[in-house]
């Protein structure tokens, strides 16, 4: 029989699931036993770290013993993964490391001692003053190798022999450091944790947040931020924020990389790395650079700002000394002297970097290594998006290539910085940067780039002087404190010589170069006072400035222009300087004058001065003012009623000047052409010829110059050809002429707005007159007429009446006989009579056809019909006032203190006389036969009397009160004679 076969049982068959959940159980039981591994030598270290903290002020307590168990702990975090509580532990050992050497700096040596130098480095420095005392020996064996590096020394073995300097503890834990932040560049962050991804999570993650947010007893050194991390949390990558702006600012010589802690970054929040790894770089090109510019030092060798500064920087160091100490003091002090260290003989001895040897084997050499560097500074912070300090690296190339002729490539530099100066404090590197940009311009020949830069800085320095006068006075009114602030101001820069170099180089310009006046000259105003000059017309106004650089400066010429304050008179009025002026440090004072006759009040719209081709302009009212809300821009003009009174300048002439009166012709024709007489009176002047202007301001007004004719004077025309210019011939002195000038209208006009200009020549030269008027056309009289027809008469009945409220003196009304009609007027009085709006005066006439034979009846016929024109001679009632008080207050101004205000105060007179004492009294002028005046508030003559110099002010105004006192009330005579009246026909 065959031996029965084994009894087995059948295989049990996995399911894929069953056999991934084996396995994770296993890698979860792994973790388990690795983590608790790991807490459990996490527990160790951190028992032994606080055994040690608290034998700290036992004698005897070492700190290296200590930075070595803190060490291991950040090693063992680092080996799981968690980074950022390794680099937190390494900051710690950081500040522990400083605050063991500040105890030792003051002579408390707990903590144990900690070498002050490396033994090697100083047998090597050592080494190499022995050769170099040597005649003849370069060292070469010492530039073979680095001296410094951070990876060839045991600083392990170094620490716990206790045998490790400042220098070597603080190059091992920076090495630490940076050796543990190279994850980050290899691994992204996660989102969720916010930690590396090599991180690792166990079951105590409790302690591990323990480690981060310890009790105050149990830290080892007071947490701060890392050095690398910028403030941010353990929790985040070095990625997480944007670091600071590095901007590098070279200010006098020293650069300072650090921005201020209340700084805000102008860098864009959203900064990628790698922006933040160019900015690293360039700081780390900046430190090169400094480095390089030590060794060109120690070889007397200076570049960029530092060759351009050295001949500027003349300040001395000042210090506080003691009069009272002894003569102990000095002897130490020459003690101190002897123990300076003596210079070596050969100032690269020692240098082991291939490429400094290179760089300081001749300056060309050194220029280039400089030129190569600061070029890469520039395109690392370009990258980097940090543009301002980009600048300011820009500023040492340009000055390079000052230094090397190369004036084309300094001045594209300097252009490129514009902007950045006018951003920025001004001091002394920007005085030098902005001279060396006009000398690159100027050996260019780029002449109007050249004058616009001394421009520049011309006014930057007369700023800088006019804000330290200002502060200057403030400190002197508030008597904070005597010390000469000369040595503290910075902006005090020199511009000797550079104004008399614009000036003169302006001349190869050609064309003016304008500038803004007030940032040159301060002080700057036109006193608001005319003064007449004695012989001639015209006026004056006194300018004054401050003239505030140093050089002595010639002005060709000032001038100022004036702009009516009225709307009505758009003419302006220029003043100008007789003579060049040279103008010195200070404040000026010059008198401008002009030929102009006029009247009216006026303002300062513009003052120039011109110095060859550069002309200094300054408008005291800028033109936005003259814009209306819509945006439509009018008149100087039209706006100057905003201005202040006391900017204003009332112009007026001498009483002995020129003088025109415009005003409509006293016979009017109603169906003939009406004409206008201007009225030109001499004055002191011996007019050999004049030109007289005529504008039309009216629409619709001709006024037709071609048909004027002389209405009075012994005065000839010479010319009239010329379209609105009429010439006349010599009108002798005291005398006067009136011309005769038709006008016609398009249109229905109630006033006739009209400019003059009179041009008149003297032995003194040309004059100028102008003005402006407005004249009445209506006519204030309206007639009536009533027809009643008889079988061979007529009765006509006038009724004459008052156009307006004024009353009408009546001096007669005639009705000429026709060669076909007989008029017979009734019988009445020939004394003037008034005529009131409401009391007309009604004249009848009885009007009968002549008897004429046949023969005369045909010639009647064939030549004219008998036609009748009724003549009314009139005179308005406030013409005859205004006059009569006219005349008189002008005899009475003549005879008193104020007869030199004689055509200002007569002129205001009448004008305050038609608006405020008349419209009112008219009717009680005429039946009274006397004229209330008013007081002397009543005329109000404070604006008048404001505008005149204030010595003269209290006479004017006593003349005046006294005045209106003794002529309050005037009485008028009703049939006394009159020179003139008008004729309506």
């Amino acid at each position: 029989m065959p031996a029965p076969a084994p009894a087995s049982s059948p295989a049990i068959a996995e399911s894929p699931q069953e056999r991934e959940r084996a396995w994770a159980d296993v890698i979860a039981k792994w973790k388990t036993l690795i983590l608790l591994s790991f807490d459990l030598r996490v527990s160790q270290y951190e028992e032994d770290i606080r055994k040690n903290e608290s034998q700290r002020s036992f004698p005897g307590w070492n700190f290296n013993t200590f930075f070595m168990l803190k060490e291991g702990l950040a090693r063992g975090f680092e080996s799981v993964g968690l980074v950022e509580d390794a680099l937190l532990g390494y900051d710690e050992l950081s500040v522990g490391l400083d605050t063991v050497i500040r105890d030792q700096a003051k002579d408390d040596t707990q903590g144990g001692v900690i070498l002050s130098y490396s033994e090697d480095l100083y047998e090597k420095a050592s080494h190499v003053l022995e050769q170099v005392q040597e005649e003849g020996s370069t060292a070469h064996n010492l530039h073979d190798d680095k001296p410094i590096s951070a990876h060839k020394k045991d600083y392990r073995d170094l620490i716990l022999n206790n045998n490790i300097s400042v220098f070597d503890f603080r190059s091992y834990v920076l090495r630490e450091t940076a050796t543990s932040s190279l994850p980050f560049t290899r691994y992204s962050k996660d989102a969720t944790s916010g930690s590396s991804g090599k991180s690792l999570s166990f079951g105590g993650r409790g302690r591990e947040q323990k480690l981060q947010v310890s009790e105050q007893k149990s830290m080892i050194h007071p947490s701060r931020s890392s050095s690398l991390n910028h403030g941010r949390s353990s929790a985040e990558p070095p990625y997480a924020q944007p670091t600071a702006a590095s901007q590098v600012v070279f200010d006098n010589g020293h650069y300072n990389d650090r921005p201020a802690p209340t700084q805000e970054s102008t860098l864009p929040q959203s900064k990628n790395g790698l922006q933040e790894l160019a900015g690293t770089r360039a700081q780390l090109v900046v430190v090169q650079r400094r480095v390089l510019e030590q060794v060109g030092k120690a070889l007397g060798w200076n570049i960029g700002w530092a060759a351009v500064l050295s001949g500027t920087d003349d300040h001395e160091e000042l210090s506080d000394v003691d009069l009272e100490e002894d003569e102990k003091s000095t002897t130490d002090e020459v003690a101190s002297d002897d123990e300076k260290p003596s210079k070596l003989a050969t100032p690269t001895s020692g240098i082991s970097a291939s490429a400094l040897l290179s760089a300081a084997s001749s300056i060309e050499q050194f220029r280039q290594a400089y030129e190569g560097l600061s070029d890469l500074i520039v395109k690392h912070y370009m990258a980097a998006g940090q543009n301002k300090s980009a600048e300011s690296v820009l500023g040492d190339l340009a000055a390079l290539r000052f230094e090397l002729g190369d004036f084309a490539a300094a001045s594209a530099y300097f252009g490129r910085m514009a902007s950045l100066f006018a951003e920025s404090r001004w001091n002394t590197v920007e005085t030098t940067m902005l001279k060396m940009h006009s000398q690159c311009l100027k050996k260019l020949n780029r002449k109007d780039e050249y004058v616009r830069t001394l421009l520049d800085l011309l006014a930057k320095s007369a700023a800088s002087r006019m804000s330290f006068k200002t502060t200057s006075r403030r400190a002197d009114a508030n008597d904070i404190s005597d010390m000469p602030r000369d040595w503290l101001n910075d902006d005090k820069v020199d511009t000797v010589g550079i104004f008399n170099e614009l000036i003169a180089f302006s001349q190869q310009l050609p064309y003016d170069v304008t500038v803004k006046m007030p940032k040159y000259f301060g002080d700057i105003m036109v006193e608001p006072y005319v003064r007449h000059y004695d012989e001639r017309d015209g006026f004056q106004l006194r300018l004054q400035f401050r003239h505030i650089l140093e050089d002595e400066i010639e002005i060709k010429s000032a001038k100022v222009r004036l702009v009516s304050a009225d709307s009505s008179q758009i003419k302006d009025v220029w003043l100008e300087s007789s003579n060049p002026l040279k103008l010195k440090k200070g404040l000026t004072k010059m008198w401008l004058g002009c030929n102009v006759n006029t009247i009216g009040p006026y303002m300062v719209d513009k003052i120039m001065l011109e110095a060859k081709r550069i002309v200094f302009v300054h408008e005291p009212f800028t033109k936005a003012e003259a814009s209306t809300p819509l945006g439509i821009i009018t008149s100087v003009s039209a706006h100057s009623l905003k201005a202040a009174k006391k900017a204003r300048i009332l112009c007026f002439p001498r009483v002995e000047s020129f003088n025109a009166r415009i005003y409509l012709s006293h016979s009017i024709h109603i169906d003939k052409t009406r004409h206008i007489e201007i009225e030109c009176t001499s004055g002191w002047n011996e007019i050999t010829h004049a030109e007289v202007r005529l504008k039309s301001a009216s629409a619709g007004l001709r006024l037709r110059s071609a048909n004027a004719s002389v209405a009075s004077g012994n005065v000839s025309i010479a010319d009239k050809t010329k379209p609105g210019v009429v010439t006349i011939g010599p009108l002798s002195a005291d005398s006067s002429a009136t011309l005769k000038i038709p006008y016609d209208m398009e249109t229905i006009l109630q006033d006739l707005n009209i400019k003059i200009e009179v041009d008149y020549f003297t032995e003194h030269g040309q004059s100028k007159y102008f003005s402006s008027c407005t004249i009445p056309v209506d006519l204030p009289l309206d007639v009536n007429v009533h027809d009643h027809f008889k079988q061979d008469t007529l009765l006509s009945k006038f009724n004459i009446k008052t156009a307006n409220h004024i009353p009408l003196q009546l001096f007669g009304v005639n009705l000429e006989s026709s060669g076909e009609f007989q008029v017979q007027a009734a019988q009445r009085s020939r004394a003037p009579s008034y005529v009131f709006a409401k009391q007309p005066v009604a004249i009848t006439y009885k009007i009968e056809k002549k008897a004429t034979e046949v023969t005369e009846r045909r010639k009647s016929k064939s030549t004219a019909t008998g036609s009748l024109a009724l003549s009314v001679e009139y005179r308005c009632l406030n013409e005859d006032v205004q006059d009569r008080l006219g005349e008189k207050f002008k005899s009475d101004v003549a005879q008193g203190p104020a007869h030199r205000l004689g055509r200002l105060l007569t002129d205001t007179f009448v004008h305050r006389l038609e608006h405020k004492i008349l419209p009112h009294q008219y009717e009680r002028i005429a039946l009274l036969e006397k004229v209330d005046m008013g007081a002397f508030e009543d005329m109000d003559w404070s604006e008048c009397v404001d505008s005149l110099p204030e010595v003269i002010r209290p006479d004017t105004q006593a003349w005046l009160q006294k005045w209106h006192e003794v002529s309050k009330v005037e009485h008028q005579r009703r049939y006394k004679t009159l020179t003139k009246y008008d004729t309506v026909q």
